[in-house]
């Protein structure tokens, strides 16, 4: 499959209200409760919301952006419950997910990591999201502190 990242961007930027709208109500319970949240874009080629629907807990939120991509906000208490969550979601016993998909790119960017900005979380999810792809990062889980914050 020749993917170029132009494309992806230009999906992600026609939904962006989309993903405003879905990251909205986490940034509130952010903000006023300190609810860490994160937000994950995944790119793959057999994304199903049924799998995601039911591997997700009913605190998560998914949205498909397009055949190949889709939205999720994890909510926890920290970081580390949120990648726990997401490593269980892509890694899980069965290996649905990989089963279905060769290869996938990912960017996921949580509420701590915004510096008290909503739209970092979005705009960073982006970048990361463009670091995989020109770096060739599949089937791994990028994070903005682990690729900014060195």
């Amino acid at each position: 499959m020749d993917i170029k990242y132009s494309e992806i961007y230009n999906v992600l930027s026609k939904e962006r209200k989309s993903i405003e709208k879905l990251v909205e109500p986490f940034w509130y319970r952010f903000t006023r409760y300190k609810l860490q949240f994160c937000l994950l874009i995944i790119y793959a080629e057999n994304l199903e919301k049924e799998y995601f629907n039911i591997h997700i807990r009913e605190t998560d939120e998914v949205v498909i952006l397009d055949k190949n991509l889709l939205c999720i906000v994890f909510e926890a208490n920290n970081d580390t419950k949120v990648t726990d969550g997401i490593e269980k979601l892509l890694y899980n016993q069965d290996g649905e997910f990989h089963k279905a998909n060769n290869f996938y790119y990912s960017s996921m960017v949580c509420a701590s990591e915004s510096e008290g900005l909503e739209e970092n979380i979005i705009n960073r999810s982006f970048m990361i999201l463009e670091y995989a792809f020109e770096y060739q990062r599949t089937n791994e889980v990028l994070n903005y502190s682990a690729i900014f914050m060195k």
